[in-house]
Formats: structure tokens, sequence, C-alpha cells
């Protein structure tokens, strides 16, 4: 399977205890699924109201940049 080129910069490679929060709503110009990954010990303060903040602004972001640049995000996910 080929995939998309990235930077070598943009990548992190994590081992823990962690859990996942995903969000597939749409966003104005570009629809990627969002992960949020944290370790099982925080997501009581990430769960809810703050995880719906985080996404809302990420899809903000993209949607800000994609007009910009008049490209939207490459990739087929964002973790």
């Amino acid at each position: 399977m080929k995939t998309e080129k990235i930077s070598t910069y943009l990548y992190a490679f994590v081992v823990g205890p962690y859990e996942e929060i995903s969000y597939e709503g749409p966003n104005k110009n570009n629809y990627v699924p969002l992960k949020l990954y944290a370790w099982k010990s925080f997501m009581k303060y990430i769960k809810g109201e703050n995880a719906k903040i985080f996404f809302e602004l990420t899809t903000a972001g993209m949607d800000y940049y994609a007009e910009f640049f008049g490209i939207k995000y490459p990739f087929w996910k964002y973790d």
C-alpha cells in the first residue's frame, strides 16, 4: 500500500496505557476522522466538553487553512 508523503518531523511514537476519543463530525471544507489520545488517568479531565472544544478548535483550524491556502488537509485521518 502506498502512503502519502509526510515530513519526517510530523509523527510521534507513543507507548502507554492510552485511551482514545473519536470524532467523525464534518468540518466546513474537509472531512477527516479525528482522534484524541490521553492516558487513562487523564480521561476524566478530557472527556465531554473538553474533548468537544478540542475537536471544534481543530476542525475550525483545518477549515481556516483549507480556505487560506486553497488546499484541503491531505491525509485521511488526524490523530
